[in-house]
């Protein structure tokens, strides 16, 4: 329900000329569309099919986190979870001025807000999906892209930020 092998599908349609590592990070889990053991058999058949899929999977150090995300060209969640709230990963990544690629769950529409992102709709298509990387990969290439999203990173955490969770927090406790 993350997306992952919609992106799967989406990545292998694109033209052969990009070369492109799609790097998945997390534990599978088990939801209402595929248990945690089904996503794994179904994720090593991809490896073996598709060479440029590089699955860490669960990471416990922060510093190997951060340095995945910041040589990240784009971050993609396009998540049809319906529990999805606002995942950490998004928050970071834009923190880090990353260009990402979302589904229009209206969940990860709110968590990134205003941050100039590309967004996919429901239900996920592997061609408009496929289309929709190959434009954030032009976009990321613009200058005035980038100015953007360095911008944008800078009120994200603002808006993200701890200090500002501990006081509205403090607040509701007044």
């Amino acid at each position: 329900s993350k997306g992952i092998f919609h992106l799967i599908e989406s990545i292998s349609c694109l033209p052969e000329d990009y070369a492109i590592t799609l790097t998945i990070i997390g534990a599978p889990v088990s939801d209402a569309y595929c248990r945690a053991h089904d996503v794994l058999k179904r994720l090593d058949c991809y490896i073996d099919i598709f060479p440029w899929i590089n699955y860490i999977g669960k990471i416990n150090s922060r510093h190997q986190y951060f340095e995945i995300l910041t040589k990240s060209d784009i971050v993609a969640l396009p998540s049809f979870y319906t529990s999805e709230l606002q995942p950490l990963t998004l928050i970071e990544a834009m923190c880090l001025a990353r260009p990402i690629l979302i589904s229009d769950l209206p969940q990860l529409l709110e968590t990134v807000g205003d941050y100039p992102c590309q967004r996919v709709s429901l239900p996920l298509n592997i061609s408009s999906m496929s289309e929709s990387i190959l434009g954030l990969i032009s976009l990321s290439k613009s200058e005035l892209y980038i100015n953007d999203l360095q911008a944008c990173s800078k009120s994200m955490l603002d808006r993200y930020s701890s200090k500002r969770f501990r006081s509205n927090f403090i607040q509701l406790l007044e």
